[in-house]
């Protein structure tokens, strides 16, 4: 099956002015936690960047990965868990053992389309990255990852090797994608740059903590540089809190209490690395590089 064909379009793309009416008397500042997990989160940093004039701000682009429960409308989205696209007739991977062990699957942990990124990215060895990883998954050291051309790909029905624990979403969860922009080095910010008395401009103007392609590695707790060169992927914790505002793309009719939103009914999360991030690199001759981050 030809992927390719079907449509020219993988990713819904966020629209925000569907969150205005919806959350049109919630104070973003309320809603930004410096994380942007869900739509809600997005919504809330962009409307406060738009009372900042940030004109200074050295600015490069990034598309976020903005979580929603279930399967992605086409079959080579971007999605996490669920069943793996793999080329057909190639035997799915093994871990690696030693000569007189016998190798057991790797277990799918997502797939990453860059197709409707590419004008921000370098060039890649592949339209689609697919994530795999081993016993010690999803820490370091554990990760396999495999490049795919939308040709010939289709669904995998017979997989059934699952990760142990509970760090995985208990159902597939799909990406749309939201263009904005990250910062590309750190600077210092002067607090005239403020519109309006109480908008925290350094949080807002700090490259996004969330599942994102493109843009700047930083680590989970501060705005600085991590890794080598090359970056071009982060996967980051999903983790819903009691109490905590949060909603996916897929639920967008979440009621609001007061200047409170009701947290989503299904608790849906990703758990890695104790709450963390891996982030994806692309050294000089091709292959990927991951490093992890945690709180």
């Amino acid at each position: 099956m030809h992927f390719q064909d079907l449509s020219s379009n993988f990713h819904q793309r966020l629209h925000l002015p569907d969150y205005e009416e919806k959350l049109k008397d919630i104070d973003p500042r309320k809603l930004d936690t410096g994380e942007a997990d869900s739509p809600n989160q997005v919504w809330a940093r962009e409307r406060l960047r738009e009372k900042l004039n940030l004109a200074e701000v050295d600015k490069s682009p990034v598309d976020l990965l903005v979580w929603g429960i279930g399967g992605p409308d086409h079959p080579a989205g971007t999605k996490i868990g669920g069943l793996p696209v793999w080329p057909a007739g190639r035997p799915l991977p093994l871990e690696d053992r030693n000569d007189w062990e016998t190798p057991s699957p790797l277990r799918f942990f997502a797939q990453i389309n860059f197709a409707d990124s590419l004008d921000i990215l370098p060039e890649l060895p592949g339209k689609v990255l697919s994530i795999w990883g081993g016993e010690e998954f999803p820490y370091e050291g554990s990760v396999k990852t495999f490049w795919l051309e939308l040709e010939d790909l289709e669904f995998v029905t017979d997989y059934s090797p699952g990760f142990d624990g509970d760090f995985m979403p208990s159902s597939p969860i799909f990406a749309a994608l939201h263009r904005t922009w990250d910062r590309s080095r750190h600077q210092e910010l002067l607090d005239e740059t403020a519109a309006e008395e109480g908008v925290p401009v350094e949080d807002c103007a700090r490259s996004w903590m969330a599942s994102k392609i493109g843009g700047r590695a930083c680590r989970i707790q501060q705005d600085s540089g991590l890794g080598p060169q090359g970056f071009f992927l982060q996967i980051k914790s999903v983790e819903p809190a009691d109490g905590f505002p949060h909603a996916w793309v897929s639920e967008p009719e979440l009621k609001i209490m007061g200047s409170k939103q009701t947290r989503s009914p299904k608790k849906v999360s990703l758990s890695l690395s104790d709450g963390g991030a891996i982030y994806f690199f692309l050294s000089d001759w091709g292959a990927v590089e991951t490093v992890f981050d945690f709180h």
